[in-house]
Parts: structure tokens; sequence; C-alpha cells
């Protein structure tokens, strides 16, 4: 079970980069300020699904 939650995890970080990716940089196009102050809890948010997918998965290495 412990792999699988790592697999989820880094799945979850995956979608989070693209959001991070896209929405910020379409929000300075479209001066959505909103969609701009999204980048900080985006890479928060990746750098702690990155962190549990690295813990899961060297746990059951």
């Amino acid at each position: 079970m412990i792999p699988e939650i790592g697999q989820f995890a880094l799945i979850l970080a995956l979608l989070l980069a693209l959001t991070q990716g896209v929405l910020p940089i379409v929000g300075a196009a479209r001066g959505n300020r909103a969609w701009m102050a999204l980048a900080r809890p985006a890479a928060q948010g990746q750098f702690t699904f990155v962190a549990i997918a690295f813990g899961c998965l060297a746990w059951s290495f």
C-alpha cells in the first residue's frame, strides 16, 4: 500500500506542477490577480507531495 500512496502523491505533484505552470502565466496575461497568487500555494503543495512521495517510495524500497 505504501508504494501506491507514493505513486499517487507523485501524480498529485504532477497535476500541481501543470497548474503552477499554466494558471499564473494566464493570470498575468489577463490581469487576474487570483490566478497569479496561486503560484506560491501550488509550489508549496508540490513540495509537500514530492516529499511524501519520496518518503513513501524510499520506505518501500
